[in-house]
């Protein structure tokens, strides 16, 4: 019976450690989208100003 439970808490760990690893790599494709968005701005900013 310890056996069995100690199992089922192995497996809920691994639902867990999967649920964070998904959220993390959505989390990380994110922080991308942000970062090229922000380059983006930066461009369209310098540009703005150089035809000002």
């Amino acid at each position: 019976m310890c056996e069995r439970r100690l199992g089922r808490q192995m497996a809920q760990l691994d639902a867990e450690i999967a649920e964070l690893e998904r959220r993390r790599a959505m989390l990380g494709a994110y922080v991308q989208v942000m970062r090229e968005r922000s380059a983006q701005d930066e461009a369209l900013a310098m540009m703005a100003l150089r035809s000002a």
